[in-house]
């Protein structure tokens, strides 16, 4: 197929007028004018046309409109968006339509264009007209952001409506109504106990004794837990207990993860070994050895609790 020359031209400048007669900005829109015979340009449609170009001089030309002022002639409307002196060969203009692909190749094309930002020639006009741009987002992008802002929406939520089911289960207990400290208020419960455990050993009832002081023991322990780190220990399973405790207290955690899980383990396990159907299932000794080892460990847990108290306190007149 033989090639379209065709005739650069500035617009309002009439058609025979050269677009290299003043230099274009970049930006400027100008026209190429291709005579040809009247079948070249058939299958061509206007509002399919696009240019092809080598990877190159993908900038150096852009077809921003296609017209047939008549059956033996058609007008491209162009810019540029890269300055310095252009000879352009082998451009395309294709169509693709149902019957098919069309291409019309034309002639090599020579035109100069000046940067708007080059001082030594001054801006001769604004920069052309870029086409309509399209600032529509996809539907899914809208998906996704919906998605993010509902997630996190809802984790705040859960962790609200967490927060005020914690706070009304630990009313629930009215473990705050004593003007006891923790550590006190655990010790007076542990000296209770172990008057209990006397009159045990005086001869006194053995079973039902046992399992009372095993089951206050136990209570003791975990309203300790509850006002000191503000856990509903007694509504809650020793699981859901050692996650709060991790989650919210990481480094008494981390220190005293062992002395927690034997804790309520040995508890747990004495209860229900003096509740196996009236018969005795634990000896005195053991009750005594539990109760020295919870009593051990809350005295090291409210050592570190009160250091570090002590060190928030002062460090913040650091």
């Amino acid at each position: 197929m033989s090639e379209i020359n065709c005739t650069v031209a500035q617009l309002n400048s009439g058609a025979n007028a050269s677009a290299n007669s003043a230099a274009l900005n970049v930006g400027s829109v100008f026209e190429l004018h291709c005579p040809s015979v009247s079948d070249v340009w058939q299958g061509i449609t206007p509002d399919q046309a696009q240019l092809k170009l080598p990877e190159a001089d993908q900038y150096k030309l852009k077809l921003l409109k296609l017209d047939f002022p008549s059956k033996n002639e058609a007008v491209l409307t162009v810019t540029s968006y890269k300055p310095g002196s252009h000879n352009l060969a082998g451009v395309q203009v294709i169509s693709h339509d149902a019957s098919g692909d069309h291409m019309v190749t034309l002639a090599p094309i020579q035109f100069s264009v000046v940067s708007v930002m080059d001082q030594q020639t001054p801006q001769e006009e604004p920069f052309g007209a870029l086409g309509p741009v399209k600032l529509s987002l996809p539907l899914w992008y809208w998906l996704v952001i919906v998605g993010v802002v509902v997630f996190f929406a809802g984790m705040i939520w859960l962790r609200i409506w967490k927060r005020g089911k914690k706070k009304k289960l630990l009313a629930k207990m009215h473990v705050f109504e004593t003007a006891q400290t923790p550590f006190f208020q655990f010790h007076h419960s542990v000296r209770k106990i172990q008057r209990e455990i006397g009159f045990v050993s005086e001869g006194g009832t053995t079973i039902d004794v046992m399992a009372s002081a095993v089951k206050e023991l136990s209570q003791a322990y975990k309203i300790y837990l509850a006002r000191t780190f503000l856990i509903p220990t007694l509504d809650w399973t020793e699981k859901q207990i050692l996650s709060d405790l991790k989650k919210n207290y990481r480094s008494i955690y981390e220190e005293h993860r062992g002395g927690f899980k034997k804790s309520l383990a040995e508890l747990s396990r004495a209860q229900a070994a003096l509740s196996a159907e009236g018969s005795l299932q634990l000896s005195l000794k053991d009750i005594a050895q539990t109760l020295k080892m919870v009593r051990d460990h809350v005295d090291q847990v409210e050592q570190l609790v009160t250091q570090q108290k002590t060190k928030k306190i002062f460090g913040g007149f650091g």
